[in-house]
């Protein structure tokens, strides 16, 4: 056998979680070396022309390609053009160019969600003028709906955005498009401006990294509280010496809107102001801002989680979390090897069990790598009192997104939870750290620029190909996602109106489409239990309702099994793409 298929070999044999670790090794080695590589002050050179040129030129790539005609599929090129860019923004930084660069940033960055959006002919399309709030005027519905359903959304701060904006602007379709860009926009803004403050803008194009974090795709709606999150951060940064009036207001409504849009805004902001606080008090740096924005974002979180039903979500989580933590103790010692390369279910997460999702270990690796490395060198610094504020604002980041790898890691590892929200705050956290480290690396010597920039090239050509970001391009990725193929929404109405008049019932519906009044909490369970073979459709018949129903892809019948359960229900719709049974 030759080499390259006993690599091949080994690569099928290893757990997706298995390839992630050793990915966060390998980098973590390249980032400690480069660290300890002494050398002089690598001194700042202007980009020439032709530096300018390719920059300009990579952008333009990246637009016409991300339009080039064809499929929903955007071309391979697209994604090598979106790494490569990272790379130059990095290798050719400078004070005098940097305005050139983030420019160059914004453009690639929010080509992204333009291209999925039009290439899916601007699929998920939904009319403003259904929201309660335009029909009303009043948010008593959304408060009603948010009590019975047991969800967060006590105040609707996402409609409370655009539906005045719909109103301002007379646009009926498209909002939720708008709205994506527009946040993505506003984010790499305030990164940019956190970064200026903080004197480490020469990791500018580690900021690419942001459309590589599958958790955060900004095509969902669960990552929207970022911006207020990260503009609650700027406010702090950029008030460091002194607070005034008019910063503290203006972080109050910041920390109330973060708190309201949904949990993980306050999960990635406490955290790391609570270990800045303390970290503070332990050093000889005083700084009240930091201080006024932690007590007034802990105690709107406070008030708004215990006048809420969150604050017993959040127990019920943590109770969770506990109970993962001990099988995960028990499973240390009884099997170790399972606990140290633990796999991801495939009822949780399916896709990133198949062979063709695993290269995708890489990009999850690289940021969390990066956090790791940030921590230990600030750790050491703060140790020897040779840390400033940025050092320690820094650490308190790191130090959070470890906590919450930890967390992410023992739940999958146990089966207690997808870790769907722990992961987007360590992913945003990680994301928080990386230029610093990246610009501590890339002061010393021009070859280290080369290596960190050859590391953004391969993260972000990798990573904005991720099945998360790039759905359409991976239309077999069974997760549940919100972007679809524009074929499975026209589906999905079909299906709805031929179910509406059936009465009470319970749906179950596949990975690829989202039906009204589909179950989403533990229907992966169910589906993959029936496909197997492991249970009937019948199983799922709940007491009290007359029908279940079950929309599933047609590739299914590929299963014998469930072919032969077909044969016995009653078939409502058939299409090449899905087929939808009523079991009564």
């Amino acid at each position: 056998m030759t080499e390259l298929g006993l690599i091949g070999n080994l690569f099928s044999q290893l757990t997706f979680i298995e390839l992630i670790i050793i990915n966060y090794v390998i980098i973590m080695l390249i980032l400690l070396i480069a660290l300890l590589i002494p050398g002089s002050k690598y001194k700042e050179k202007t980009p020439g022309v032709w530096a300018k040129l390719g920059i300009v030129g990579t952008t333009m790539g990246i637009m016409f390609t991300s339009f080039y005609p064809g499929g929903l599929e955007r071309p391979i090129i697209f994604f090598i053009l979106e790494g490569l860019l990272g790379a130059m923004l990095l290798y050719s930084y400078s004070r005098k160019t940097k305005h050139l660069l983030l420019l160059a940033l914004i453009i690639s960055m929010v080509i992204t969600p333009v291209s999925v959006y039009t290439r899916n002919n601007f699929y998920p399309i939904s009319s403003i003028h259904l929201e309660p709030l335009y029909q009303t005027g009043r948010i008593l519905r959304y408060q009603e709906a948010a009590i019975k359903s047991k969800l967060y959304y006590y105040i609707p701060i996402d409609p409370l955005v655009t539906v005045p904006v719909s109103l301002a602007t007379g646009i009926e379709y498209g909002i939720t498009f708008l709205q994506r860009i527009i946040y993505l926009f506003i984010t790499i803004l305030l990164l940019y401006v956190i970064l200026e403050r903080l004197k480490i803008s020469r990791g500018l194009g580690t900021l690419m990294l942001l459309i590589t974090m599958p958790p955060l795709s900004f095509i969902t709606g669960r990552v929207l509280p970022i911006p207020y999150v990260t503009l609650y951060l700027m406010l702090i940064i950029i008030n460091l010496n002194r607070p005034n009036p008019l910063t503290i207001t203006t972080m109050l409504i910041v920390g109330l809107v973060t708190v309201f849009s949904h949990p993980i805004g306050a999960l990635s902001i406490l955290p790391l102001l609570f270990f800045t606080f303390i970290t503070l008090k332990r050093s000889n740096i005083s700084n009240s801002t930091i201080k006024l924005g932690f007590v007034i974002i802990t105690l709107i979180t406070t008030i708004y989680w215990l006048y809420t039903h969150i604050m017993l979500i959040m127990t019920l989580q943590g109770e969770k979390a506990i109970a993962a933590l001990q099988d995960f103790i028990t499973m240390i010692f009884g099997q170790p090897e399972e606990a140290a390369t633990g796999s991801i279910s495939p009822y949780l997460a399916p896709g990133y069990t198949g062979e063709q999702f695993k290269i995708f270990a890489l990009t999850w690796a690289g940021p969390i790598a990066i956090a790791t490395i940030t921590l230990i060198y600030t750790g050491i610094l703060i140790l020897k009192r040779f840390a400033g504020l940025i050092e320690i604002i820094m650490f308190s980041a790191s130090a959070s997104c470890i906590i919450y790898l930890t967390v992410s890691y023992v739940s999958y590892t146990t089966g207690y939870e997808t870790g769907q929200y722990s992961l987007a705050v360590l992913y945003y956290l990680a994301l928080l750290t990386t230029p610093y480290i990246i610009n501590q690396i890339m002061q010393k010597r021009k070859i280290l620029i080369k290596v960190s920039s050859l590391l953004l090239l391969i993260l972000v050509s990798i990573g904005t190909y991720v099945p998360d970001w790039a759905p359409l391009e991976h239309q077999n990725f069974e997760v549940t996602a919100k972007m679809h193929p524009y074929v499975s929404y026209i589906e999905r109405n079909i299906i709805n109106e031929l179910t509406a008049s059936k009465g009470e019932m319970t749906i179950y519906n596949d990975y690829d489409i989202d039906v009204t009044r589909g179950i989403y909490k533990g229907m992966r369970i169910i589906l993959w239990s029936v496909i197997n073979g492991n249970s009937t459709f019948w199983d799922y018949c709940r007491s009290g309702c007359r029908f279940a129903i079950f929309i599933l892809k047609t590739t299914r019948l590929q299963k014998s099994s469930l072919t032969k359960e077909v044969y016995n229900v009653n078939l409502i719709y058939y299409s090449n793409c899905h087929l939808t049974i009523a079991v009564t």
